[in-house]
């Protein structure tokens, strides 16, 4: 991988640019570089050349050749989205509006024009039926003729945001062009097929020769290149310590359960991007300050991994309570595993402190009600791909029951402060409670806004699916059931231009609350390490709706 970033630094311009030798102009050849360079940006060498290339892209904007100007934009906004200003989108819209055929698109008669501004307005959620029609008529006659862009950087782009019915035919159309073609244009095609989830088997031996084959080439293989940080050498010394702590737990077992409980052990590190499910104590240790000093690592070692078998059980199960396909037999009895080992350790890591046994047990009996409730009560019915309408909407009230099956998260913590002499009942410790529980529901909300779909497919009423019924049923009262095939884009749109509205102010609200109560809680020193996961959540949220109110601002202007 290194190879490739030096060969796109000797390959990029004194002003930033990317020249090309091949048949592309230099400002598609450079927006597609930095579309593709999103995946790999927490490298200090590649957020050079971005920033670099953005602000030449940023520069090169030219009203004479304005259509052409939304591969650029696209570029901008997929990887450095706080550079398309308000100003800049209202030009570049207006421009937009003065080219139309007829309202609504499309814009000139040239393919690749109007795929760019197609795949523009789709990341900011937009989508125009006349430029999708025109894109699937495209599809539909393998007919991919431009004069700006060939036919595999046509499938490419439109890979790229297209999810319509015409999906299995856009995937032919690039499979069978993919077994006559040799490079440059085949790794091009195998993006495209990345872009539409296809699983790939593995990079294919592909001679790089350009700084475009380059970032395709890194964004093929998946690789984010990290540089080594000091500030994490104490959290991966932790991590390392809770891998070697799980080994010796698991050291007496069969080698097929060993072998599996470690390997989903290892999966819940690698994926919790945040590492607050392994060093949730380690990060409240430095909010101490100076009175966290006396904690070692040993405590911090048997929490996190506490906390790790309690999330790994979570997840499993979860897979099975939803009836999930991915769900996988074999792992079921590591669940298991895990949830009697952090039961034993919160039932023995305080043994005189008898309250605290009884609070955890309670917890314990809250939390598998709550899954009870939510299997009984937060299921509906989908026949045929219709799903059927509930007679009575479910009221979630103030999402109690959707921090119940997280609530473990808080066990180590309180562990923590009982340790230093805090009582149970005392406000720092309601305080800590009320700071996770509040943002541990706005990080539910956010989730079940990215996963409306699956869960409405599956019949699940996550919160936001019942937002968005019930958004529904106000545009179609009549309405007893929702066809998840030919009711999809009336569902996107109201999800999109509604729903989406509530859930991510209903997020706002809770890490509002989160962060009220982690204020008021007088032991911590230093409030920044537990801060930034109410941040998180709160980034999430606040960027689907600014996403929003740019789509509605988008719509709006194009008069749709």
């Amino acid at each position: 991988m290194k190879n490739l970033i030096d060969l796109l630094i000797r390959s990029q311009n004194s002003d930033g640019s990317f020249s090309s030798n091949q048949e592309y102009p230099s400002l598609l050849f450079s927006s597609l570089i930095l579309i593709e360079l999103e995946s790999v940006n927490d490298n200090k060498k590649v957020v050079d050349i971005k920033n670099k290339l953005s602000a030449w892209l940023l520069k090169n904007i030219s009203p004479k050749n304005s259509l052409a100007n939304f591969i650029i934009l696209a570029a901008l906004k997929r990887s450095q989205p706080n550079l398309v200003g308000s100003k800049l989108l209202s030009e570049a819209l207006s421009n937009l509006v003065s080219h139309e055929n007829q309202e609504g698109g499309p814009y000139g008669p040239d393919l690749g024009i109007n795929i760019f501004i197609a795949y523009f307005l789709a990341l900011n959620k937009v989508t125009l039926p006349k430029l999708q029609a025109l894109i699937e008529q495209a599809i539909t006659k393998n007919n991919f003729s431009s004069k700006i862009i060939n036919r595999y950087l046509a499938m490419y782009l439109i890979a790229k945001f297209y999810r319509g019915p015409k999906k299995e035919e856009l995937l032919s159309c690039i499979t069978n062009s993919l077994r006559k073609l040799d490079t440059p244009h085949r790794i091009i095609l195998l993006s495209a097929l990345k872009s539409l989830g296809v699983k790939l088997k593995g990079p294919e031996k592909i001679k790089i020769s350009s700084a475009l084959e380059a970032s395709l080439f890194l964004n093929l293989r998946n690789k984010i290149i990290t540089p080594s940080k000091a500030n994490d050498y104490q959290e991966l010394r932790l991590i390392k310590k809770i891998l070697n702590e799980a080994k010796t737990r698991f050291a007496y077992l069969g080698s097929d359960l060993k072998k599996i409980a470690l390997s989903e052990i290892k999966r819940t590190l690698k994926t919790n991007k945040d590492r607050q499910m392994s060093l949730i104590a380690y990060y409240l240790k430095l909010a101490l300050g100076n009175k966290g000093l006396i904690i070692e690592d040993d405590l911090l070692v048997k929490i996190g991994l506490a906390n790790i078998f309690f999330w790994t059980a979570f997840i499993i199960y979860d897979d099975f309570w939803d009836e999930d396909e991915s769900a996988i037999p074999s792992i079921l009895p590591s669940a298991n595993l895990y949830a009697r080992h952090y039961v034993d350790f919160y039932s023995q890591v305080l043994p005189d402190n008898p309250e605290f046994k009884i609070f955890f047990h309670k917890l314990m009996d809250q939390l598998d009600a709550a899954n009870t409730w939510e299997t009984k009560h937060c299921r509906a019915k989908v026949i045929n791909s219709k799903f059927v309408l509930p007679e009575k909407l479910l009221d979630y009230q103030n999402y109690e029951n959707k921090f119940r099956p997280a609530s473990g998260q808080i066990l180590g913590p309180l562990v923590m402060l009982l340790k230093l002499g805090l009582k149970l009942g005392s406000a720092d410790l309601n305080y800590l409670t009320y700071y996770f529980k509040y943002y541990l529901i706005a990080m539910q909300i956010n989730d079940d806004a990215h996963d409306w779909l699956e869960d409405l497919k599956r019949g699940h009423l996550s919160t936001v699916v019942v937002m968005l019924i019930s958004d529904w049923q106000k545009a179609y009262p009549q309405s007893t059931q929702i066809n998840l095939i030919s009711d999809l884009e009336k569902l996107q749109k109201i999800f999109w231009f509604q729903t989406i509205k509530q859930a991510s102010q209903t997020a706002l609200l809770y890490t509002k609350k989160s962060r009220q109560a982690l204020n008021k809680i007088n032991c911590l020193e230093d409030k920044k390490p537990l801060a930034k996961f109410t941040d998180i959540a709160e980034n999430v949220a606040q960027e689907a709706l600014d996403k929003q109110k740019q789509s509605l601002d988008i719509l709006e202007k194009i008069k749709l």
